[in-house]
């Protein structure tokens, strides 16, 4: 069992008001990727902040996949912890004009696949955080980004909790053929699509239009359709092309540590010449 005060042990607070950890010889920090949608014809507005852990040894970055891929489970667990505190606590410290509001979205991590018992528990130490920092229920985007590995039945045990808090539910897997693990009487708010599949898959017409019936089904049940990982031109196009909502990656904008300056809105960036990308709706109004 972990104990507030472990967590806590291991959590500092900077003059301005940053929180970073110390699991060992590791320096723990928050970090945020934003999410976009479009704002008019011309400009990309952040609605979303990804919460994502960093690891720094000294002043050199951890590989992350190896570090968590070295944890024993409770290692897992208490890591686990300390990063969900330090991201709701740091939400806050986005380094964004005061007057912007962004949902935050958590990414429920290992621990959470291999405690299902502790689920209640858990989730209410997420109220608790939330409530000390006020921030509404609602706002809070909880990301289950592998969902095969949960389970059809564990996810329906899990998401009503995330509905009873108020929270909304983000499904991430959505492979080949669009498909995401369905949820008995519930829709994800959020849908997420794989960047590396939609690479390959952007460049085929055919399979483009089966995204974008994809898309309208997800939003015919009152959901967003996210695409992650966009590292080009060519990928925001074909985002743009297969009609989703919600746009993510470091094209648009790099991960940034908390207490960065991040620009929440941006330019709706310029289509690259030659694309390869095949349009499904004629030119693009650049206007």
């Amino acid at each position: 069992m972990i104990s507030d005060s472990q967590v806590d042990a291991a959590i500092s607070m900077d003059e301005i008001g940053i929180e970073t950890a110390i699991y060992g010889d590791l320096r723990l920090r928050s970090a945020f990727s934003l999410i976009f949608e479009r704002e008019g014809g011309n400009a990309l507005a952040a609605v979303a902040a990804e919460s994502m852990l960093v690891a720094t040894r000294g002043a050199l970055l951890v590989d992350m996949d190896a570090f968590h891929a070295a944890l024993q489970p409770a290692e897992r667990r208490l890591v686990d912890r300390i990063a969900t505190t330090l991201h709701i606590r740091n939400h806050g410290q986005l380094g964004i004009d005061e007057h912007v509001r962004l949902d935050h979205m958590l990414t429920l991590g290992p621990s959470w696949r291999h405690s299902e018992p502790g689920w209640p528990a858990m989730m209410r130490r997420l109220s608790d955080l939330l409530g000390a920092t006020e921030f509404a229920p609602e706002r809070l985007i909880c990301s289950v980004p592998d969902p095969e590995r949960f389970g059809r039945d564990g996810l329906r045990r899990l998401v009503p909790m995330i509905e009873r808090m108020g929270h909304r539910l983000c499904l991430g897997g959505a492979g080949e053929g669009g498909r995401y693990p369905e949820v008995s009487g519930s829709a994800p708010r959020v849908v997420r699509i794989d960047g590396a599949w939609f690479r390959n898959m952007a460049e085929s017409a055919t399979a483009l239009r089966l995204f974008t019936e994809f898309g309208e089904a997800v939003r015919q049940n009152g959901g967003y359709l996210l695409v992650d990982h966009i590292g080009t031109p060519d990928q925001f196009v074909a985002a743009l092309d297969a009609g989703a909502d919600l746009f993510q990656g470091d094209f648009l904008s790099r991960p940034a540590l908390a207490g960065t300056a991040i620009e929440t809105t941006i330019a709706m960036p310029a289509w690259p010449e030659g694309s390869n990308v095949v349009s499904l709706f004629g030119s693009h109004d650049r206007s």
